[in-house]
């Protein structure tokens, strides 16, 4: 419930913004497939996590949902409704994308659009982190993201059988796209790089300090090194480029009473 919150949150933060149509990686990478590649452990292979954690899996979906806004295959309203905040997602264009992960979500949608029904951002959210009220699995998703960088040229997906138990890993093949994402997220926080003018950049921090904050600081880990992480002005500049909910909260509590005393 509290990580939901949080991600809602966090789509206030992206949806503050006037256009998404420069949010564009590197070697014209998603931000899922970013998301991806800060994922795994280059050293092992290894995507941690993606089986059991359901909050990972969960901000898989989120990001799909951020990279459908961007191909403006949705939008995303937000409506008063009992003095909250809700949003509600819209089905744009129900055409496929061609991108296999974006249509796993986007079908998902226009289904459940088809049926009359209504879920907020928030429930849906809910839903997919508990498999609830969805067939749509977020670890598919995730799968299927690292299935597409395979295909990219990017990873190597290697799969090894031991006592009927069977383990995947991918390899990197081109080092490069990881290698010019984790400089755009060190460019924001350490040289100063404008928010602005580097959407796609600062969505992904946003999305993996969503993650630190739940005990999944690995995320971090894979894009900063360790005399990054214990840099003095780094948890100020974090806390800054990616306020919590709480923070958020504060904020917008001080923005109200500064507009009413007005």
């Amino acid at each position: 419930e509290t990580f939901s919150n949080e991600l809602q949150m966090l789509f206030q933060n992206i949806l503050a913004r006037d256009d998404l149509s420069d949010v564009r990686g590197p070697n014209g990478l998603l931000v899922s497939e970013a998301y991806a590649l800060v994922w795994l452990d280059q050293e092992t292979g290894d995507v941690k996590g993606r089986k059991v954690r359901d909050e990972f899996s969960v901000v898989m979906f989120a990001i799909a949902i951020v990279d459908l806004l961007v191909a403006k295959k949705i939008s995303v309203e937000t409506q008063e409704e009992k003095k909250q905040d809700i949003s509600y997602m819209q089905v744009l264009d129900p055409a496929p994308t061609g991108v296999p992960a974006l249509d796993m979500v986007l079908s998902t949608l226009v289904a459940f659009a088809a049926e009359g029904k209504k879920r907020s951002l928030y429930d849906w959210f809910r839903a997919v982190g508990y498999r609830s009220g969805t067939d749509l699995k977020c670890k598919e998703i995730t799968n299927t993201v690292l299935d597409t960088l395979c295909e990219k040229g990017i990873l190597n997906k290697i799969s090894k059988t031991t006592l009927m138990i069977t383990n995947v890993t991918y390899n990197t093949v081109d080092p490069a796209p990881n290698a010019a994402v984790v400089e755009g997220v060190r460019r924001l926080v350490f040289e100063g790089a404008a928010p602005e003018t580097d959407a796609f950049s600062h969505i992904l921090l946003l999305f993996c300090s969503a993650n630190a904050k739940t005990g999944a600081d690995f995320f971090l880990k894979h894009i900063f090194t360790p005399e990054q992480l214990s840099h003095p002005n780094y948890r100020e500049k974090l806390g800054i480029l990616c306020p919590s909910n709480a923070e958020v909260q504060k904020q917008r509590q001080a923005a109200e009473k500064q507009a009413a005393a007005e």
